[in-house]
């Protein structure tokens, strides 16, 4: 039988926990799965027993009691999750490689969010699985949901076993993200990119010495090499290059000026070698710089003796635009931003092999001048901004709907109303996402504020409606909710209106920033309230029967429809059942010993008038 399966496979896992450690390399990790495997299989065995009475612990308050329950299934669920994070951790550690610039990958965040979903889901289900076992009701979870006759145990060792399971993905899922993928510094990428006409590009530099690694380093001495300025003379070559990330139309015309190819030409006309010496290399470009004016600001020098150049530097034009609309929709589009500095810097990363590939008597890569190098454009301090900005607006969206949950738990007192109400908001979070995207509206700071703000007051329609969910008088699911739509719908309703009519205005408005934050005020209100009739849909399927505390069974009679056929107990095929009663008062029939004339006579209470249909 199973039990004899589990013996077996305990005994085999005690044993290789004591032979792996002996095998060559010392499997330490797997030893460890294996002796947590052993603990898990023992772990299941003893809380399906003490569930169904064939194993007891006594404590001081009696047999087997909830804490006890509690604390084993703590216990297996542990175990569970060590077997999976052990032999994740087999994994050599960062054997994925994701590339972490600006922004973090998709992929990474993808494996926090499932981990996250299948720790949070694992109380649920193990509320679900007490409920089904112990045949009570267990934070919202009734026991009426359970299979009936022989079923109900299979089907709660199930939810036992999902559970272990959903503890085991979350540890693996969070395991992957901190062991075996590893986030290095590496660029993202993107296809063509858009580019405007030079004449509206933006200016921008690309600079290497001093001013690129700051004060402390020794930039100066470099630049005046023989072999340094070669490969400044070679960069000039590869900004002129096809895959430049500079304007094509600059390409297309020979390339920005480049302060050392006209210095190198100059030299050239003046029938004067190039590479310079290095000790006269800062004379002849003070002379260079006396000669051609044009070119003052594209060298600097330590101090006023002109001893010693610190930095040069190019003015290139850029493929976005300084001026115009294209602007506002650039600082609209973070991630079009991101994408155009993720270009710049992959060719200055790789700007130092791409010149020994042209000159191979370079000296190697890692003495290369062109290491200290940077590039600069007024923008980049704009997406500086929108980046800091845009994590915190991602971590509120993210902690909304969890504080709501933990909201809804502390007032509704309830798991079921409270776990249905985090799906609502998560659906909703990540429709909104979805129809912003297909409307072709950016994630820019005015869309990511109006998301922020008016997803935190939406959550009241969500909670409103808990609330009249949960102080309802009827004990049938259908009419809980309904109830709550006839007392909070209207209220819901109208708050959606007067927002509507609010931000309507803005709909209309010239500026593309008030105009989307109009759009996302517009979409958010109509998703939000989409949202709240599906939470009321969930309430109807799986919404707790037993709300009202201190409410006895007689007050929480079904609907009369409701009580005299058992579907445990019927035959296959289909059952009439008649009702005559009156049609004034609570109309209930109540459990099989309460008459029915008792139920139907019982006078009404004020609070039943108040939620009666």
């Amino acid at each position: 039988g199973p039990y004899q399966l589990a013996r077996g496979g305990a005994a085999m896992c005690a044993a290789l926990s004591a032979l792996l450690p002996l095998v060559e390399g010392g499997h330490f990790l797997e030893a460890v799965a294996s002796v947590a495997f052993m603990a898990l299989l023992v772990g299941l065995i003893g809380t399906h027993s003490m569930y169904t009475g064939r194993v007891v612990l006594y404590s001081g308050d009696g047999a087997n009691t909830p804490t006890t329950r509690y604390l084993v299934l703590g216990a297996t669920t542990a175990a569970a999750a060590a077997v999976s994070g052990a032999l994740t951790l087999t994994v050599r550690a960062g054997s994925w490689v994701l590339p972490l610039h600006t922004f973090l990958p998709t992929q990474y965040l993808l494996l926090l969010f499932l981990a996250a979903f299948c720790f949070i889901n694992w109380l649920p289900i193990a509320a679900m699985m007490e409920a089904w076992y112990c045949n009570n009701t267990v934070g919202g979870f009734a026991a009426e949901d359970a299979p009936h006759g022989p079923r109900r145990v299979p089907s709660a060792l199930a939810l036992l076993l999902l559970s272990v399971l959903t503890a085991s993905g979350g540890v693996v899922l969070l395991t992957t993200a901190m062991h075996v993928v590893s986030l290095e510094d590496g660029y993202s990428h993107h296809a063509k990119l858009p580019e405007v006409p030079v004449d509206r590009a933006e200016r921008c530099y690309v600079a290497w010495g001093r001013v690129a690694v700051g004060e402390s380093a020794q930039g100066a001495p470099l630049l005046a090499t023989k072999s340094a300025q070669l490969e400044l003379l070679h960069a000039c070559e590869q900004l002129a290059a096809a895959d430049s990330p500079i304007n094509s139309e600059e390409r297309r015309d020979g390339g920005p000026d480049c302060f050392m190819s006209a210095f190198a030409s100059w030299r050239d006309e003046n029938l004067a070698p190039f590479p310079v010496p290095s000790d006269a290399f800062a004379s002849s470009v003070a002379d260079f710089v006396r000669a051609r004016r044009e070119y003052a600001s594209s060298v600097g020098f330590e101090d006023e003796s002109l001893t010693a150049v610190a930095w040069v530097r190019v003015l290139v034009r850029a493929k976005f635009a300084y001026k115009g609309t294209e602007v506002l929709q650039l600082l609209a589009d973070p991630n079009m931003m991101a994408a155009y500095k993720d270009e710049w810097d992959a060719w200055l990363a790789a700007l130092p092999g791409s010149v020994r590939e042209m000159d191979d008597s370079l000296p190697p890569e890692s003495d290369s001048v062109l290491r200290f190098g940077m590039h600069g454009c007024p923008k980049w301090g704009v997406l500086a901004t929108e980046v800091a900005f845009f994590n915190g607006v991602f971590t509120a969206v993210i902690a909304t709907p969890v504080f709501s949950m933990v909201a809804i738990g502390v007032f509704v007192q309830s798991l079921v109303i409270s776990y249905a109400a985090l799906y609502c908001l998560v659906g909703m979070v990540v429709t909104i996402l979805g129809l912003m995207h297909v409307c072709a509206i950016p994630l820019g700071v005015a869309e990511a504020l109006a998301l922020s703000l008016v997803i935190g007051m939406s959550v009241d329609y969500i909670i409103h409606l808990a609330h009249a969910y949960k102080h309802s008088l009827f004990a049938d699911r259908y009419f809980k909710s309904r109830a709550a739509t006839f007392v909070r719908g209207s209220s819901i309703g109208a708050a959606a209106a007067t927002t509507l009519a609010a931000v309507s205005p803005l709909l209309l408005a010239r500026l593309l920033p008030l105009r989307n934050f109009g759009m996302v005020f517009l979409l958010v209100t109509t998703v939000s309230l989409a949202f709240a009739v599906c939470f009321l849909t969930l309430l109807m399927v799986v919404g707790p029967l037993r709300t009202r505390s201190g409410a006895a069974d007689d007050d929480l009679r079904p609907m009369p429809w409701d009580a005299s056929v058992d579907p445990s107990l019927a035959s296959s095929g289909w059952a009439l059942q008649v009702d005559i009663g009156e049609a004034y008062g609570l109309h209930g029939a109540g459990c099989a010993d309460v008459p029915h004339d008792e139920g139907r006579a019982r006078p009404r209470r004020e609070e039943e008038d108040v939620e009666m249909l």
